[in-house]
């Protein structure tokens, strides 16, 4: 079929050169009418190869520009869209259309990030000036004007533009959010809801109005105002299942059952216009975790079903209802049902990947990779599977290939929800919480009722320590429904943080209590109980629990690592042992264990289980640096030099190996530029830790740089006065220097301070020479 596309595509090129004239101008004009036609028939990619052709023509023709332009944004490719419509409004200085699309585009980007987009500021001011010094009531301008208002924080001055705007084209839905907003920023709330309720009776199919009021009451409090501006949506937009959905989750977060299920029936009584109703109510309940509910929605939409893509639709719903369950080898069997009848169901390749990956094994999520990435190069544009091969990359480990999945399969389809999240929770994973934060903000725009989001949102605000609005809004959300287990959980992690223990033992038990499975719940409990140092409550509640469920490895984790804290190094390796029998492939555990035994003192062990790590993951820097490290505990500097060479071929950046390995080639007589260039590549990593900046001064000082390497000992010695290697290493600078008197004194005072033997060697020697 595509090979067929591009032969008609070839004959249509070849048709217009042989039936066209010579004349260039006429050429031109035919490749722009014929893409034009290919443009609206919805083959963006055609049109945008007979634009190219008409700009092989005339490289100067605007209008071939701003055409390729609007076909690229169709493709998503924004920079080219960008690039093909600046030139087109260049060359056709009068092309309205042109302008609003690169203001469209701007605005998307500027707003997103005002403070890094001086650049799209400056073109968006470009083209308001222009647009008001010919028009005086331009309403691109005034529109532009008003945003670029917003972003300053001038509230008074962006309300004037907008009200200008408003007056030259009144209820538009490009200024008319912006306008109540600033209306409500400048405490004129009453005025923005008049004009909010106005809007809806002009145009009652634009939903961001309604969203923007919804979202104001509940802020206000106002739920029963909010709930009517829903129920008024729905009932200008009968047949828009969201809408139907949207108000459902309203009742929901509002603890009304009744209404919500009475609500939901809209999209299962009419089949008509909800041909999809099953599956959309099931869908609902799935993501309130009612999944008795959910089955019943799904199995009764595949009873109704005749056709086959719709059986397997609501028969893969049922694989996931499965997996909630625990049930997976079910789950795994009825996939492959689906599979059997059509082995080209590429959701369903996903779906049985995805289950090999919850295996956990190293080769169950190897396959998956495998065959996820084998299905791609023939759909390179699934953005399902991009998002499963993401998963999959994330149980291997290798986060920036699952981060660049993810972005795949975003870009192929910018509004799923699923990868955007996805992408939000590797951002929390590594700490980034104002990534994290920010991509919750953006689903949460369209999708203001999303609990994922939610929760993503409030762990954001925590791990940036905005404490008091997360509470607010985990208060919010538990008093819509007091056993969400996320909110419990998150909840209990926050009482936590405020050392408000007894409460954070509360919300652990009630999570424990509405979600038996959910293994956070016992988990919080025993962390609380650690955190006040109660280790032996701690150990036996796990101890308790593991005695009727011996197979629950989470617990056996989590026991584990408690007793690493207690300092019960003995029964924490008996665990992570017994957790290594059942998975031997894991590097996480095998990384545990090691550590536990360098802990325990037996550094044999500790040695031997580091190298099994290494073995396990060689693309992971963790055990090459543990390992690393016990070698130069030992005087092995031999031995770890190769091993911080192998981590800096996986990690360049990595400041632990920089300045390990740059201390090792002063000591060891290597090259002292490159050791220097370590050292100061390091200390831009971290640059207040003291053995970076020990390290630096020990390569002045090998490098006879003595007056730089004075200055760094005595900036650590004043930080840190007893620590007796900073005092050797000022001594052997002074000494260079020649203050021979002033390097004793620093002996002296090293070697009241405790020193390793190696040091303590150093230091006599060094005495003895002065």
């Amino acid at each position: 079929m595509k090979a067929r596309s591009v032969l008609c595509l070839l004959m249509s090129l070849v048709l217009f050169t042989a039936s066209c004239s010579r004349d260039p101008e006429k050429v031109k004009r035919a490749y722009v009418e014929r893409g034009n036609e290919y443009f609206k028939n919805g083959k963006y990619k055609e049109a945008s190869i007979m634009y190219r052709s008409a700009l092989k023509k005339d490289m100067r023709y605007g209008e071939a520009y701003y055409r390729l332009g609007l076909a690229e944004m169709k493709l998503g490719r924004i920079g080219d869209a960008v690039r093909s419509l600046r030139r087109g409004l260049e060359l056709q200085p009068d092309n309205l259309d042109a302008a609003t699309q690169l203001t469209d585009i701007y605005l998307l980007v500027f707003l997103k990030d005002s403070k890094n987009s001086g650049e799209y500021r400056k073109e968006l001011e470009n083209i308001a000036t222009r647009a008001l010094q010919k028009d005086p009531k331009s309403f691109l301008g005034l529109r532009i004007k008003g945003y670029l208002a917003v972003s300053a924080k001038d509230i008074p001055q962006a309300l004037k533009y907008f009200q200008a705007a408003q007056e030259v084209r009144p209820f538009a839905r490009e200024t008319i959010l912006p306008l109540v907003e600033s209306l409500a920023g400048s405490n004129r709330f009453p005025e923005a809801e008049k004009l909010a309720f106005e809007m809806m009776q002009k145009d009652k199919t634009f939903p961001n109005i309604y969203d923007w009021l919804y979202i104001r009451y509940i802020g206000l409090n106002r739920t029963e105002d909010a709930g009517k501006v829903y129920v008024a949506k729905v009932n200008n937009n009968p047949s828009q299942a969201f809408f139907v959905l949207q108000l459902a989750g309203h009742y929901y977060l509002m603890r009304n059952r009744p209404e919500m299920e009475k609500t939901l029936q809209r999209l299962t009584s009419n089949p008509k216009d909800f041909p999809l109703g099953y599956a959309q109510v099931g869908d609902f309940y799935y993501r309130i975790r009612d999944i008795d509910s959910a089955v019943r929605m799904y199995e009764e939409g595949l009873r109704l079903a005749s056709a086959a893509d719709q059986k397997a639709m609501y028969q893969k719903r049922l694989v996931e209802t499965m997996v909630a369950r625990g049930r997976k080898q079910e789950a795994l069997d009825l996939i492959s049902q689906v599979l059997k009848s059509n082995p080209k169901d590429f959701e369903a390749v996903a779906m049985r990947a995805s289950l090999w990956l919850q295996d956990g094994s190293k080769d169950k999520v190897q396959t998956a990779i495998s065959e996820l990435n084998s299905v791609i190069v023939r759909n390179p544009e699934n953005f399902v599977l991009r998002y499963n091969l993401g998963r999959a990359y994330v149980a291997k480990g290798d986060i920036e290939q699952a981060r660049i999945q993810f972005q795949e399969a975003i870009k192929y389809r910018a509004d799923y929800t699923p990868a955007r999240l996805a992408l939000a929770q590797l951002s929390l994973a590594k700490n980034e919480f104002t990534k994290a934060l920010q991509a919750a903000e953006d689903i949460l725009a369209y999708d203001p009722n999303n609990i994922t989001a939610l929760m993503v949102r409030t762990s954001s605000r925590m791990g940036l320590g905005d404490l008091p609005t997360a509470r607010m809004e985990l208060t919010r959300v538990l008093a819509a429904n007091a056993n969400y287990p996320d909110a419990l959980f998150q909840m209990g992690v926050l009482n936590f943080q405020e050392k408000k223990y007894e409460d954070a033992q509360e919300n652990f038990v009630r999570l424990q209590k509405v979600a038996p499975n959910d293994p956070r719940g016992l988990v919080g409990r025993v962390e609380t109980l650690a955190g006040i140092k109660e280790f032996d409550k701690a150990i036996q509640l796990l101890q308790d629990d593991l005695r009727q469920n011996p197979n629950h490895s989470f617990y056996r984790l989590a026991l584990a690592n408690v007793s690493v804290r207690a300092q019960k190094y003995d029964l924490a390796v008996e665990q992570y042992r017994k957790l290594l029998e059942k998975s031997p492939n894991s590097f996480d555990v095998q990384i545990r264990l090691a550590e536990a035994y360098r802990l325990k003192g037996d550094i044999a062990a500790a040695e031997r289980e580091f190298a099994k790590a290494k073995d396990l993951n060689p693309n992971d820097a963790v055990a090459y640096i543990r390992l690393a490290l016990i070698y130069e505990s030992q005087g092995k500097r031999g031995q770890a030099r190769p091993l911080y060479e192998q981590i800096l071929k996986i990690e360049p950046d990595n400041p632990i190996a920089l300045n390990n390995l740059a201390f090792i080639l002063a000591e060891s007589g290597g090259d002292l530029d490159q050791a220097l260039t370590m050292a100061q590549k390091a200390k831009a990593k971290i640059p207040n830790e003291p053995s970076i900046s020990d390290t630096l001064g020990w390569i002045y000082t090998k490098k006879n740089l003595s007056d730089s390497a004075i200055k760094i000992f005595r900036e650590l010695v004043e930080k840190d006065a007893k620590n007796p290697l900073f005092r050797y290493h000022l001594a052997v600078a002074l000494v260079q220097k020649g203050d021979k008197p002033s390097a004793r004194r620093e002996c002296e005072i090293a070697l009241k301070n405790n020193p390793s033997q190696e040091d303590l060697a150093k230091i006599k020697e060094l005495i003895a020479r002065i």
